[in-house]
């Protein structure tokens, strides 16, 4: 087991394109900002399927002319790392409070902060370090974040120990 604490950093609002983007595009710098955490996703991290239905299912809002913007990609970023522990209901309902409470930018911000706190305090916590952890004012994305990172260590030891036990055979 690896010891040495690598922090994990989401791109800030700020440090998301400010110009439009197709789909393909978008998906692209989704899928960048995640393919560490591929054992989430069963097959695929995200596809145009997927966009598609989270604009059918108004979970997110309809690109205007074909392209997609900040608060697109934002609002997709949340949905792709939700997903694995949070029905869509959920995260829609995440979603709205979030918005209504912050304007989009500090919004997506305070949950790249929430996620990046919990998997800092998660890490520790799987190599044996207790930890305290400060909780920002986001709950319910913090919350989330703890049960995405519990969900993520699991599986990591699952292949781990699956990996020792075939090397023992």
């Amino acid at each position: 087991m690896n010891s040495n604490f690598k922090p994990i950093r989401f791109l800030r609002w700020d440090e998301l394109p400010d110009f439009d983007l197709y789909i393909d595009q978008m998906i692209q710098i989704v899928v960048d900002q995640l393919e560490d955490f591929s054992l989430f996703y069963e097959d695929t991290i995200l596809s145009k399927s997927m966009v598609n239905n989270y604009v059918k299912k108004k979970i997110m809002p309809k690109p205007e002319r074909k392209k997609y913007n900040k608060s697109h990609l934002s609002q997709l970023m949340v949905i792709t790392i939700l997903k694995p522990v949070l029905t869509m209901s959920e995260i829609q309902t995440a979603i709205n409070v979030a918005l209504k409470s912050n304007p989009n930018d500090k919004a997506y911000d305070l949950f790249c902060l929430s996620l990046e706190t919990t998997y800092e305090w998660m890490w520790h916590l799987y190599h044996g370090e207790q930890r305290q952890i400060n909780l920002c004012e986001q709950g319910p994305f913090e919350l989330a974040g703890l049960s995405l990172w519990g969900k993520y260590f699991t599986k990591q030891t699952i292949l781990e120990q699956r990996k020792d036990f075939l090397n023992e055979q």
